[in-house]
């Protein structure tokens, strides 16, 4: 154990005494942290949702409140829902006539729109 210890104190000394090695080892590492997390990171922020009702309203709200991240705004038809889903007013728009959801996603949403039709199914599901 004795000469770990000294192997491990004339190492340390060695890579204190170099500036290079210290930056490299701890600096860097911190400071990329901070970079990409302030680039990539945030806050969580709820899914704004176009919804068109076209049947059974009652059973469709009560579903949605099963998903509080969820942000509801009501259009008056399918035209006004897929302008507000191009201009990014809602992030995606679910349309209900009674049987079936139908989904209307912006195609320019390339990396969201997985995350979206997830949550279009998890709604489909809960509305089965």
């Amino acid at each position: 154990m004795k000469v770990f210890l000294a192997i491990f104190r004339a190492q340390w000394h060695i890579f204190v005494r170099n500036p290079l090695d210290f930056f490299v080892t701890v600096v860097l590492p911190l400071a990329l942290v901070l970079i990409f997390g302030f680039i990539w990171g945030g806050t969580e922020r709820s899914l704004r949702v176009g919804v068109v009702l076209k049947a059974q309203e009652e059973l469709f709200y009560s579903v949605l409140a099963e998903f509080p991240d969820l942000v509801v705004k009501t259009y008056p038809a399918e035209d006004a829902l897929a302008e507000a889903v191009a201009k990014r007013a809602v992030d995606f728009g679910l349309i209900w006539d009674g049987k079936n959801l139908g989904v209307i996603l912006e195609r320019g949403r390339i990396q969201d729109n997985p995350e979206f039709e997830g949550k279009a199914r998890a709604i489909a599901r809960a509305l089965e």
